[in-house]
């Protein structure tokens, strides 16, 4: 059994890549709004949004607002759930997440944090369970896990950390399994040589 359970510990994670493809928006070619003297929503003669761009949701309420720069987003952009919530913080460049990033579920807790450089995440990451309790740390350099990482439940207890070394675990990893009825509090200690096992060991915490 702890066998069986030790097998599908070591395959069944999942990497929390937030790593952005980026797309141009266009709209219908020649068209603007002149709000207070300031220009708005404007795209060009091959429907390429520019410049400020503001949307509201069906009920009129905000949406989002930022600028586009043929077709792309640039620099800061916000947006909000239609319950009015934010949605996302984030800052963009040629149409690519650039810099701190902020993501929100629709009750207000946060998402995801966390810097990226041209669409691809860069440092540590932090996500958030939907209750607000932190989810995982993982850190990345250019887009692909490097470094130390955290995973936790939902009820904050930790579950496993360890290494990344280019999207493959190295070095010394923990598993954590919390007691049960049936079962006391264990640790898996595996070490790791770019992702393949060298040796386990099982004990009580």
């Amino acid at each position: 059994m702890k066998k069986i359970y030790l097998a599908l510990l070591l395959i069944s994670y999942s990497l929390n890549s937030q790593a952005q493809e980026r797309g141009q928006d266009k709209g219908t070619p020649n068209t603007q709004l002149i709000i207070n003297n300031d220009t708005l929503n404007k795209s060009d003669e091959n429907g390429k949004l520019q410049g400020k761009w503001e949307r509201t949701h069906a009920d009129g309420s905000f949406k989002c607002k930022g600028v586009y720069k043929d077709g792309y987003k640039e620099g800061y952009w916000e947006r909000k759930w239609p319950n009015g919530n934010w949605r996302y913080q984030i800052n963009m460049s040629d149409g690519y997440r650039n810099g701190n990033c902020k993501f929100f579920y629709q009750n207000r807790k946060l998402k995801s944090e966390g810097n990226y450089e041209m669409g691809k995440e860069e440092g540590l990451i932090v996500t958030y369970f939907e209750n607000g309790n932190k989810e995982s740390e993982e850190n990345f350099k250019n887009g692909i896990l490097n470094g130390y990482c955290k995973y936790y439940d939902e009820n904050t207890n930790l579950l496993r950390e360890g290494t990344f070394l280019e999207n493959e675990r190295d070095g010394i990893w923990n598993f954590y399994s919390q007691k049960t009825s049936k079962l006391n509090s264990q640790i898996t200690i595996v070490e790791y040589d770019k992702g393949q096992v060298l040796s386990t060991k099982i004990s009580a915490y």
